[in-house]
């Protein structure tokens, strides 16, 4: 999700290995370390990385995946474009995976929500099905954040206040098991999730 076109790092490993050079070969090597490396991470407890944008314990080696994009883009690309259609759309493809994946980066490091969607609405540590849940994703919030940094804040008009109402229609503890009345220690904090209404004509915003 945050950097698709390592899936082209995948194929520079084929084309990689079948080059004569020296280089090829290293990167190879690389390329089967950094594979190995993903996979013992699926036997960590902590596999997601905690509290961070994107896929931080992978971060080395993105690098090499970059490396190995090299021998996937040919040496004469407009000639390579016009060589067919099977051709043209490898080449769409990777240019739609390039401008996702810079994108996507840019969101992140615009946006820097990444510890607020780890906890909020509920602590991503101890609800894991947020990590796969495509409605309100970690890019999808950096999204939000890194647009309404640059664009106009519509909250700060009278207007807006004017006609926001919205209501708290019913809360309930977020924690499975948890008792129906919430109750707490003063200064503890308790996760709750909270169905709210709006009955005014400006949009809930935050």
């Amino acid at each position: 999700m945050y950097s698709p076109l390592i899936g082209f790092s995948i194929i520079g490993m084929w084309y990689a290995a079948r080059s004569l050079g020296a280089h090829g070969r290293l990167l190879v090597w690389f390329g089967a370390a950094s594979v190995a490396l993903a996979f013992s991470y699926g036997f960590f407890l902590r596999w997601w990385g905690g509290t961070c944008f994107g896929y931080r314990y992978l971060c080395d080696v993105a690098g090499i995946a970059a490396l190995l994009l090299v021998f996937v883009i040919p040496a004469a690309p407009l000639a390579f474009v016009r060589r067919g259609v099977r051709e043209a759309a490898a080449a769409a493809a990777f240019v739609v995976l390039l401008v996702w994946s810079i994108g996507v980066q840019f969101v992140g490091a615009n946006g820097e929500m990444e510890s607020e969607w780890s906890a909020v609405p509920m602590n991503v540590d101890s609800h894991l099905a947020r990590l796969w849940a495509i409605h309100d994703s970690p890019i999808e919030r950096d999204a939000y954040a890194t647009f309404h940094k640059f664009a106009p804040n519509p909250t700060n008009s009278e207007s807006y206040a004017t006609h926001f109402k919205p209501r708290v229609v019913r809360v309930e503890a977020s924690a499975p098991g948890a008792p129906e009345v919430l109750s707490a220690r003063p200064g503890a904090n308790v996760d709750v999730v909270a169905l709210v209404q709006n009955a005014g004509s400006s949009p809930l915003f935050g």
